[in-house]
């Protein structure tokens, strides 16, 4: 189970390291199968020490648990992100230590100065069956969305 367990968090840390499809692929399915193994592990582990007639307790109190973490890493995490990660990475040294993999682009909105337009693109615009991407033919959401189809 130790095996499993760090060579899961091996995947997880090298198929993060480059952003590609198919690293992201094979690391999902190494991840999957590994958790297979480790979650086999970990019942028979409960069913072999856990008395017969309190097996059901047991279980129902890890299930319990189990489903209590996702909330309360909400509760843990949602904070953390915004008030130290975030601003971290708006400005901060996060920008510059590790900005250029994910990056650090700015928001865009309507109120936004419009980008300049480009050449005339085959595909149809959001508002009629032909004709290049215009800002008028964009609605607000996809404005912000696509800013870059201007």
């Amino acid at each position: 189970m130790l095996g499993c367990t760090i060579a899961l968090w091996s995947t997880v840390v090298v198929f993060t390291i480059h952003s590609s499809i198919v690293l992201l692929a094979a690391g999902i399915l190494i991840y999957l199968l590994l958790v297979l193994f480790i979650e086999a592990a970990e019942q028979m582990i409960m069913q072999e020490t856990v008395l017969c007639e309190r097996q059901g307790r047991v279980f129902g109190f890890a299930q319990r648990l189990g489903q209590a973490a996702s909330p309360l890493s909400v509760f843990i995490f949602s904070p953390l992100a915004q008030f130290v990660f975030i601003p971290l990475m708006s400005t901060g040294a996060g920008a510059q230590l590790i900005g250029s993999w994910y990056g650090t682009g700015s928001v865009c909105s309507p109120s936004s100065p419009p980008v300049p337009a480009r050449a005339a693109s085959p595909l149809p615009s959001a508002g009629s069956s032909s004709g290049p991407w215009t800002s008028e033919s964009l609605s607000e959401t996809e404005w912000r969305l696509w800013p870059d189809r201007v």
